[in-house]
Formats: C-alpha cells, structure tokens, sequence
C-alpha cells in the first residue's frame, strides 16, 4: 500500500465511524437504551462481511443520510433536567 491509499484508508474509516455515530447515538437516545444501539452495530458488522456488497462510498452515503432523516425529521427531545444541567449555575441570589 502507498502511503496515499493508508491516508485515504484513515479518513474514509474515520468519516464511517463517525457517520455511524449519529445513527447509533440518536437510537440510544430515543429509546433511553444502550440496546438498540448494540443490535444496530451488530448487525452493521455482519453486513460488512456479507460478500457482494456495494461500493463502499454508497455505504457511507446511505449511512450518512440515515443520520441526517433521523435527526431532522424525528427530532430528539430534551429532558428538564438535562436543559438545566447544560445552562449552568445562575447569578441571582440563593434566598
């Protein structure tokens, strides 16, 4: 391997990875579980080993758009108490 296609290599696994990231955060998220996110990554895995598979920059398309449809169209919603742990303490006085 040339040291262009080790580059290449890197950047397409780190993109992949953190495409896949979006995917398996938005489904523990919406189902409060570790679960769902194991079963999705589970079965990711068995895909990648299937033979035949399509080119891998289609993967990482459909991948990629599966993040961005969950995110923009079934928004997560945010808990009261994870709202007011992210804005932090407040100035006005303890009474």
């Amino acid at each position: 391997m040339t040291a262009t296609v080790i580059i290449l290599t890197i950047l397409g696994r780190l993109y992949m990875t953190v495409v896949l990231s979006y995917v398996l955060a938005w489904l523990t998220i919406k189902s409060r579980s570790v679960l769902p996110a194991a079963l999705a990554h589970g079965f990711y895995n068995i895909f990648l080993f299937m033979p035949g598979k399509e080119p891998g920059w289609l993967i990482v398309s459909f991948w990629a758009g599966c993040a961005w449809g969950l995110f923009r169209y079934f928004p997560v919603e945010a808990d009261d108490e994870s709202v007011a742990a992210e804005t932090g303490p407040t100035l006005e006085p303890a009474i």
